[in-house]
Parts: structure tokens; sequence; C-alpha cells
């Protein structure tokens, strides 16, 4: 077969035989080498396919069963081998495609031990690239002779001599001296020739990056976010484990170093999403926001049953036109959520961890000239509110948007870590508190929406804040602070009131969980106690 075909449809037939030979075979040892050298011999015949897309049908199966046979060490390195190889040959857009054929298959629920056979577990994604980052000599030995089997050509050489810095072997030494260097693969495209071959995980998020920024709307860059939100807190406790159990002088240097280079890419990522801060378009009409939180969620005291006004004047047909309508707006909030949802996730741990790990290293260190470097500039922060505003924007009408772990995870990861003294700032988090203030009122306003309401996951914001304030007591001076305070006390006050015009009759049931009761009077007693102190 012509070896510049482009399209994929040729080959998926004969690919599709290897792949499940390879996973019913793949203990085989025989086999095992015979599947990783046809994987090979293919990439190097149809290198325009795989330059593009080619490896969008083989990498899933490598995943899958690399996932599920860590028990077995020989395989494992096979693999590890052969990926290793594949990135030789076509490098990034290996490493893209890669990325892209597996960000659906990772299993992100991460809070149940039971493993999905269906799924790819994260943490062996993050082994694989882990162990494609490694330059030792083991790691690069080819142990099961894999490339013998591969045919020799302009690609596959077998030479003595200028052995790239990535493909350092063990070099026999037969007879008098003849030095004789093992199989060794060359890159398929002449632009990376003289470039060594070390894959790092830096350069892997940088990639996903840049995709990001080229095609910020589009699903492959969601799933760049997605991998990224797997990936870099394994790394941060990857390298942190590594300084650890190394010299700390030496590797802690190492380790800052390798933080500001992240801090760089996060910069980069928030500067290209610009995208992010539109505003959802809220439905036109009421009933519209009813359907979405009966539909969305249930809260943990409504009752099963919601009463709906005028429905003995609603036709069949009228009711399935609203359902659907309310199914639609649901799937438009959850596209519109995702994405930002993910984006703050990556930021919020990036900062928190990498803010008390870098006080950590300057701590051991005890060198005057390491001193904490800027994570993120003013640019950057008031970019990150301006997402958050839209998506407590969002959930004045989509309860599902405050549980999400990015909202979560900045009010209580990045806000309590952010310098509000800067007077830059300072605007954006009046604006949040403005905006928190706001969505409050707004879902008070109707009881189904104040019962629907995740009071939980608001409970979780309102921690943000306190500790916000713990660490930056000036900010109980800003304005829209005590008006948001006043509003969560009036909240708890007038918790059972009902409208007197409303048809149903409202049952004396507590609205409101405890955790967000106990959170309210905590931070009214905070809020109290960093004003009078600075009286």
């Amino acid at each position: 077969m012509d070896g510049k075909t482009t399209t994929t449809s040729d080959i998926i037939l004969f690919l599709s035989v290897i792949n499940g030979s390879f996973i019913l075979h793949c203990e085989d040892l025989t086999m095992l080498r015979f599947c990783l050298a046809t994987y090979i011999n293919i990439v190097k015949h149809f290198r325009h396919i795989f330059a593009t897309n080619g490896y969008l049908l083989i990498m899933p199966t490598f995943l899958h069963v690399y996932s599920h046979t860590q028990s077995n060490p020989m395989l494992r390195k096979a693999i590890e081998y052969c990926c290793r190889q594949f990135y030789i040959l076509h490098r990034i857009p290996f490493i893209l495609q890669m990325l892209g054929s597996i960000s659906q298959l990772v299993d992100l629920d991460q809070s149940t031990n039971i493993t999905n056979t269906n799924k790819i577990q994260s943490l062996y994604l993050f082994r694989l690239l882990i162990a494609l980052e490694q330059t030792n000599i083991d790691a690069m030995y080819d142990d099961y002779f894999i490339l013998e089997l591969v045919k020799h050509d302009s690609v596959t050489t077998n030479r003595a001599v200028h052995i790239p810095t990535g493909n350092m072997s063990v070099i026999a030494v037969l007879g008098q001296g003849t030095l004789i260097a093992p199989i060794v693969i060359k890159s398929l495209d002449f632009c990376y020739a003289d470039d060594d071959t070390i894959f790092t995980l830096i350069n892997c998020f940088d990639v996903c990056v840049t995709v990001v920024a080229y095609a910020p709307d589009s699903i492959r860059s969601l799933q760049m976010l997605s991998v990224i939100d797997i990936l870099l807190p394994k790394y941060l406790e990857y390298i942190k484990d590594s300084t650890n159990k190394n010299d700390i002088q030496k590797r802690g240097r190492d380790e800052i170093k390798i933080i500001e280079k992240l801090s760089i890419t996060i910069k980069t990522l928030i500067n290209t999403s610009e995208w992010l801060t539109r505003a959802f378009i809220e439905p036109k009409c009421d009933t519209s926001l009813d359907g979405i939180y009966k539909y969305s969620r249930a809260s943990y005291r409504s009752p099963s049953i919601v009463i709906e006004e005028d429905s003995t004047n609603r036709f069949i047909d009228d009711r399935t036109k609203s359902r659907t309508q309310d199914t639609d707006e649901l799937k438009q909030a959850s596209e519109f959520r995702r994405p930002r949802d993910t984006f703050l996730s990556i930021i919020s741990t990036f900062i928190h961890f990498s803010t008390q790990r870098l006080n950590e290293l300057i701590k051991l260190l005890h060198d005057s000239i390491n001193r904490m470097p800027e994570l993120l500039d003013a640019k950057s922060h008031i970019r990150l509110a301006d997402i958050v505003h839209t998506l407590l924007k969002l959930g004045s009408f989509d309860p599902i948007t405050i549980c999400c772990c990015g909202i979560q995870n900045y009010f209580q990861k990045l806000l309590p870590y952010t310098n509000w003294s800067d007077e830059q700032l300072r605007p954006a988090l009046n604006h949040l508190l403005r905006r928190i203030d706001r969505m409050f009122i707004k879902i008070c306003k109707k009881q189904i929406t104040k019962r629907c309401f995740d009071w939980e996951a608001t409970a979780g914001i309102l921690n943000g804040i306190y500790l916000t304030i713990d660490r930056h007591p000036y900010i109980a001076y800003f304005p829209n602070l005590k008006a948001l305070i006043s509003g969560c006390i009036a909240l708890i006050l007038n918790e059972n009131l009902t409208d007197s015009n409303h048809s149903v009759p409202c049952l004396n049931v507590l609205i409101f969980p405890k955790e967000f009761s106990r959170s309210v009077i905590k931070l009214v007693g905070r809020y109290l106690l960093a004003t009078n102190v600075s009286k």
C-alpha cells in the first residue's frame, strides 16, 4: 500500500486486527514483540497519516492495556519503550494525538476504590508520561529487541557513532574493542533532525496550552484543559516527592525553577482565556428557570413532587415542549459551565499547592537569594475574577454550578492566597462579593429556587471568604462585604418566611443545612473580629 496516502480508511481494517491481537495476547512475549514492531512499521510507512490522526487508532488500545496490566513489568516496559519510539518518530503530533484520543476515556472519579475497567486510570497515564521522561540506560535499552523486527531503512539504522542523546543505550564491546551500537530510530520530520529526543511533562503542558490558545472554543481545547487538570496536580506532587527523597539543596532549587516555568505556562493559559469571560444568556421566562431547578438537582429536603401553578391549564403537548426546552437549556448551561469549571480548577490547584510549597522550600534552603516568585500578576487575577463572575451569574438559575470543583477551589484555595492589598485587584473582589449578594437575593425571591438551591456548596464559598478575611483582615472594610454579610444574616433570620401570594402552603421546615448556617455564623464572627481589631 502506498505510504503517501493521507486517509485512515485504508488502514483501519488491519489496525483493528493488530489491536485485537495485542489485547488478547499482550502477555505472550512473542506476540508482544511482533505487535509492537508491526505498530512501528505501520507508523513509519504511513508517516503522513500518523502525523495528523493515525495515533488516534492505536493509543486508546495502548493505554487500556497499560492501565489494566500494571502487574506485568515486561508488558509495562515494552509499551513504554514503544511509546518512546513513537515520540522520536513524530514528537509533538504524537503527544497531541495521544492526549486527545484518551481525554474522554480517563476515569475522573477518584472518590471510590472501584476501578472502572472501561476507563483509563489517570495515575497510569501519568506514570507512562513520567516513564517517557526518563533518560537513564535502563529506560532507553531495548530489552526485548523489538527494533530487530522493524524494517530497516533510512529511518532505522544500526550505527556505531553519533547516537542521539535520547537514544543512548548500552554499547556492547565485542571482539577486539569493536563498538556495536544498538538499532536506533530517527525522526520522520527533518525539522527535528538536530533536536534531542528528551521528553518532559512541562513541554507537554506547553503543547496543551498552545492548542487552547489556537482554538479556544473547540472540543479539542476542552480536552486539553481536562488533560492539564488531570496531570498537573500529580506532577506537582511528583516533583515534591522527588525533592524530598534526594538532595534538598540541589533538587529544591530545581523544583523552584520548575514551578516558575509552570507559572509562565499558567499565565499564558490565562492570557488566552478571554473567551471564558463571556456571560451566559439567562432564560427569558421564569418557567424556564423553574424547570432548570426541577430537573437539574433535587434539594436535600425538597418534596419529591413539585406542585406547578396553573398545571391544570396546560395540555400534554405543552408540557412535552416545555420539558424539551428545559433539557436544551440544561445542555447549554453544561456546555457553558464545563470549560470554566476545569479552567478554574487548574489555576486554583496550582496556586494553592505552589504557594505553600515555595514557602517550604525557601525555609529549607536558607538562602537569601531565593525569594517568593510572583506566580500570577494583577491582570491574571482580574481575568480569573471575571470568569468566576460568569459562573456566579449562571449559578443564579443553575444550582449545579455552585457545587463545581472549579468555583469551590477558587474561593477556598486561590482567593485566600491572593494579595488583595493591591489597588488594582480590589474592584475585582468587590465585584465578586456584590455578585454573590445579588445571587442570594435572586434565589430567595421564589420558594422553589430557594429550596432547590445547593446551600451546602454555598457554605464552601462562604468558608473561602472567611479564610480570606482571616489572612487579609483589611478586606473587612470593603463595602460589598458588609452588604453580603448583612444579607446572609437576613437569610438565616427569615428562613421560614413565605410569600403571601403563593397559592400552596409552605411546610415549616428548615431550608438551610447546618453547614450553611455554621458558615454564616463563623463568617460573621470573623468579620466582627476584624473590624474591632482594626479599630
